[in-house]
């Protein structure tokens, strides 16, 4: 069975909880069945312009998405401005780089 996961953060970025729990998921079922993980990072940083970048860890295939505007890092900050929360809870649910990359993944 084919299995994409789909989470704004993995590894190397690894934010929280979700993202430690999700690892250790994927790296459970990838055995047994084909597993790939579909998440956003800093453009930037470290996709050096790519709109997507596909590396492998553990034997899983990870498909970076470029954020665009989107800054993991200001995501990150918790004293960020209540403008920069709110416009990072925003692309979370509605980012279209991201949109659009998914769509090439599927």
């Amino acid at each position: 069975m084919k299995i994409l996961f789909i989470n704004t953060f993995y590894y190397p970025n690894m934010a929280g909880g979700a993202e430690f729990f999700l690892k250790d998921l994927i790296e459970f079922l990838n055995p047994r069945h084909e597993c790939a993980i579909f998440s956003i990072y800093d453009m930037e940083k470290d996709m050096k312009g790519k709109n997507i970048q596909i590396d492998f860890y553990n034997g899983v295939k990870i498909y970076k998405s470029s954020s665009g505007a989107y800054s993991l890092n200001a995501r990150r900050n918790a004293s960020g401005s209540s403008f920069t929360k709110i416009r990072n809870k925003i692309l979370d649910i509605n980012n279209p780089i991201a949109i659009r990359n998914f769509r090439k993944v599927l």
